[in-house]
């Protein structure tokens, strides 16, 4: 790990200060550990290390090996033989083993020898175009469109057209190249086994990211079907290392129990992602070995586990890593506790009792409690949610009157999801001072959406997010941010009143304001 100089020490121990005021400015072993993980998370591997980093072995080297080196080898490279073991010789071995250094040397004289983009860089075309200019437009443009990306899947398909002459400047010059494939680096493919593909979608992946002229360079965010994942895990070292090796977010999807090969991909994630800081784990049933294993991922901060089942033991926090900030829990049924020393700021239950709740559930920022159904819960949560000291400011839970008598009260909390309709949800958060964005459901709001009819909010729609409710259960949500105050009552009249608020949002420009009948 690089050397930190002292300057900047001492502006990341100040940070670190302000985020972790409980731990004492002498705790010098959270500190060090603090700065590792600074410097890990600004490490990112480019495709020319990750080919450099495999030393090469002589034929001649080769041939003085014994057969159990060999095997060694083969297994370090995962190299896997169809055959049968007893059928493995040494010559075999050789052959496998020369095949794979002769990939890799392809690989080395594609991307970084013989590659045309770097001879076209260093032409009379990098001094004549204006990057800088161009890159500060496109990366305008670009986020500026997916900020607007409000819809649906439909809205998503059409930035991908639109955003397709991106590929042919990527050719234009290195500068460019690196500025294209720097935005690119969201992947998301979820395999239906209704749909039917002209070629594998794992060979897909392995054909773009193993091409040299692909803007596939820099895959941060990776969502896949497990099936997907584990046809990946089988291709060569060098190809999973290509893939892998700067995902800091994985996201794995099942639509049915996945109960073979999980101590691969298990092992395969804490492997080759050292980056990785959020996971979601599919349907599986995980054994207590497995859970543990992930307190290898260095940087993990985000664990999802929604969907995942316990086999045989019984979930606590000493089972996960202490760098665990935010996590999502499956249905427990000896229910879960927090512990006085939690390091926890946002955490997802299943369900919720009398006996879980203690005041250690005040320090998480974000709560979200997918079912609360017994009427003997809502007293001790309302009591939980307007003390003093609560710090909730994001609030997601199933609809109950309930709720109005906390957001009359509490004044931490900014956010808020009730699973509702637009004009539901809107009641609820009239009633708050404090809240400043929400989030509704409401299938048939689609279809008028953005018109303005009826009575103001104030709030405009921001983004839209697919939201994962049960494996076979997915809605669309819509978030709203408060952008003004609704004027209700004008000193002419409430028509002056309408017109003062149309007259305020025709100066925001870019935003969708909602309105409720």
């Amino acid at each position: 790990m690089a050397s930190v100089t002292p300057s900047i020490k001492r502006i990341i121990f100040h940070s670190y200060n302000n985020n972790h005021s409980k731990y004492s400015k002498t705790d010098s072993n959270r500190a060090t550990g603090f700065f590792a993980k600074i410097m890990l998370f600004y490490y990112k591997m480019t495709t020319k290390e990750i080919l450099d980093k495999h030393r090469l072995i002589s034929n001649d080297e080769l041939k003085k090996m014994k057969k159990n080196e060999l095997k060694n080898l083969m297994v370090q490279y995962s190299i896997t033989y169809d055959g049968l073991q007893k059928d493995l010789t040494k010559t075999n071995l050789l052959e496998l083993i020369s095949n794979y250094q002769e990939y890799i040397i392809d690989l080395r004289s594609r991307f970084i020898t013989n590659n045309p983009i770097d001879k076209h860089h260093r032409g009379t075309v990098h001094y004549r175009i204006p990057t800088l200019i161009i890159n500060r437009m496109i990366r305008v443009l670009w986020h500026h469109h997916i900020d607007l990306c409000l819809s649906t899947d439909i809205a998503q398909t059409q930035l991908r057209e639109n955003y397709r002459w991106l590929l042919t400047i990527a050719l234009v010059s290195k500068e460019c190249f690196k500025l294209i494939s720097s935005l690119f680096t969201r992947f998301k493919y979820i395999h239906f086994y209704t749909q039917v593909y002209s070629a594998s979608p794992a060979e897909l992946i392995r054909s773009r990211v193993t091409n040299p002229l692909s803007v596939l360079k820099n895959i941060t965010h990776m969502t896949l079907s497990i099936n997907i994942f584990i046809e990946i895990i089988s291709f060569r070292l060098i190809e999973i290392e290509l893939i892998f090796a700067n995902v800091r977010k994985l996201c794995l999807h099942s639509n049915h129990i996945i109960r073979e090969k999980q101590d691969k991909y298990c092992k395969t994630i804490v492997q080759y992602m050292p980056n990785l800081e959020t996971l979601k784990l599919p349907n599986i049933s995980l054994n207590h070995s497995q859970l543990e294993s992930l307190k290898e991922i260095p940087l993990l901060t985000s664990l999802n586990l929604s969907f995942t089942s316990f086999a045989k033991f019984d979930f606590s926090l000493d089972m996960i890593s202490s760098s665990i900030r935010r996590l999502k829990l499956p249905k427990l049924h000896d229910g879960f506790q927090l512990s006085d020393t939690h390091n926890l700021t946002t955490l997802q239950l299943f369900q919720l009792n009398n006996n879980m709740v203690n005041s250690q559930y005040n320090q998480i920022s974000k709560l979200i409690i997918k079912n609360v159904n017994s009427t003997s819960i809502f007293k001790s949560l309302v009591e939980l949610l307007c003390a003093p000291d609560c710090k909730v400011h994001t609030l997601y839970i199933d609809y109950g009157t309930w709720i109005s008598e906390v957001l009359e009260k509490n004044r931490s909390i900014t956010t808020l999801d009730i699973g509702s309709s637009l004009k539901r949800t809107f009641e609820m958060v009239s009633k708050s001072t404090t809240l400043r964005t929400f989030i509704f459901y409401d299938d048939l709001y689609t279809k008028n959406i953005y018109r303005k009819t009826g009575n103001p909010t104030g709030y405009a729609h921001i983004k839209s997010k697919k939201r994962i409710k049960s494996l076979l259960n997915a809605s669309l949500a819509f978030y709203a941010k408060k952008i003004y105050t609704v004027s209700t009552v004008s000193t002419v009249s409430t028509l002056n009143a309408n017109n003062d608020n149309a007259s305020y949002e025709a100066t925001v420009h870019n935003h969708k304001f909602l309105y409720i009948e």
